[in-house]
Order: structure tokens, then sequence, then C-alpha cells
């Protein structure tokens, strides 16, 4: 399944500049107006030079979703809009898929303590660049009631500038990296963002068929082995954030944002959590 809202851009100009070491996809042809490449368009894919500048990295937060749990296949109005089927989604996923907001609560949540740290983790099959922010939420009698307004209301702060990768769910090889964050430009203001680490293919489409390098540096992994690729990606990306002390004691939800670079989409996911005294 595949949760995450498609084809939606940022409302208004990219707060994330083109040379910004929290660039995903540097090695684009299109992105760097000095590249002398402006004109070459292969598949359709560049707006001008800066191809991606209205993707939702662009200005992280600021794109519209659909829900703020996913709604499995990107589309819930189908492809194009108003179409009743499941197909015809030329830009990705498929139509009418269920609300992430549908699915049952966990019966037994993470425990997070109040003023605490809380470790978090994600990992990705098919990587578009961008980056990731965590939110939470009072959880409601109905999942249904869940808004990306109350998630907004509620962004947790990163711990650090260092997060982990490890390989799939073994903490045993987890391996610390310098991780690239920001809480300049985004929406809400001041909301904490992490780049992406994990770099794609150095190609536009960033494809593994032409994979030849990478978008940028990628970090050392377990073992020494390099943190890179496009798909079936072995690794699991974990970092802290943390707990509010404000908040009453109770029980919450947890939203994972990506918003991608290379493509104009956000992929998200939520989770309970309970914060305790």
């Amino acid at each position: 399944m595949e949760w995450y809202t498609n084809d939606t851009t940022i409302p208004g100009k990219s707060t994330i500049a083109w040379d910004s070491p929290l660039i995903t996809y540097k090695q684009a042809c299109g992105q760097d107006p000095s590249s002398g490449c402006c004109g070459h368009d292969p598949v359709g894919l560049f707006a001008g030079c800066d191809w991606t500048s209205r993707n939702p990295w662009r200005a992280p937060g600021s794109a519209p979703i659909a829900s703020p749990c996913g709604f499995d296949g990107g589309n819930p109005r189908g492809c194009p809009p108003g179409n009743a089927g499941p197909g015809g989604c030329a830009q990705g996923g498929y139509g009418h898929g269920p609300d992430g907001r549908s699915l049952p609560g966990n019966r037994w949540p993470a425990n997070w303590t109040l003023g605490g740290e809380a470790e978090v983790a994600w990992a990705i099959s098919a990587n578009h660049g961008g980056g990731y922010s965590f939110r939470l939420c009072p959880k409601p009698k109905e999942h249904s009631q869940l808004s990306e307004e109350c998630f907004q209301s509620h962004p947790l702060r990163f711990v650090g500038d260092v997060q982990w990768v490890q390989r799939e769910k073994d903490p045993s090889s987890r391996t610390a990296i310098r991780a690239v964050r920001t809480d300049e430009g985004t929406h809400p203001a001041g909301s904490h963002w992490t780049r992406n680490p994990v770099p794609a293919c150095a190609h536009y489409d960033g494809g593994e068929l032409r994979c030849t390098g990478e978008q940028f540096p990628a970090p050392a992994g377990p073992g020494g082995e390099e943190v890179k690729g496009f798909r079936t990606l072995p690794w699991s990306l974990v970092d802290r954030v943390q707990v509010p002390s404000e908040l009453p004691a109770g029980d919450y939800v947890l939203s994972y944002r990506h918003d991608c670079e290379q493509t104009p989409q956000v992929w998200s996911q939520c989770a309970d959590v309970r914060l305790n005294e």
C-alpha cells in the first residue's frame, strides 16, 4: 500500500534555494542555471531551469495534502480528478484508495515521557529525495477527525545534529551520521525538518537504470557500506525527537510527513503514542 498525496505543489515561492545543502537533486541537469542545459528537456520534466522549484520539499510543510495519514494510492479523487475508476494515474499511484485515517488505532501505543526524548524511525522503497518532519495531535474519538491543521499545531523538534542508519530492523548495525536539518522557511513557521540522507542516483530522474553516481555524497552506514540507492533500500533511518513538556498527558497520534523534491508528492503515515508524566 502507498500512503501519500499525489500531484501537490507549494502555493508560494521556494524557500530552499537550488544550491542549498538541503537540496537532494543536485545533479539534475536543469536545476543549476549555470549548467548550460536549461533547454535540454528530453522527457518534459523541467519547469525552466529549476525544475523542482514547485515540489513540496522546496517549501517544507506548505504543500496541501489530502490526509495527514496519507491516502492509499495517493489519488483520492481519481485520475484525472473526478474519474470514478482506479486507473489513469499517469503521475503515479492509483485512484480512490482508503484514507489512512480509516485504519484502526494501536491497542498498545508507544509510551513517551513528557519533556523527554523519543526515538522515531522510517524507511523507503523508492527514493524521491526531499525531507521529513514528525508532528503530534491529541487523539480524537474518531480518527476521521484528525486534521493537518491539528498536526501543524504540534510539530516536534529533532534532538541534536546526529541521526542513525541501520540495516532494516537490526539496531545492532546502527551507525551515526550527520543530519542536515532546518527550521527556516518551513511551515508552520519554525517547524523542524530533516533532509533525507539517502542520495538517489545521479540523473535528473534519479532512476537506478542510469545509476553511475549519487545526487550528493552518500553517508557511510554499517560496516562502512555507502547508504545509497533508489529501490529496495535496505536502510532504516533513526532520529530522536524532543517530547513537549507543556502538553497534557494522554493519547496522541504521531504523523510522519515526508515532502518530496523529485516529485509533486507528500508521503505521510500515522501512529499512536501515549504521553506520560
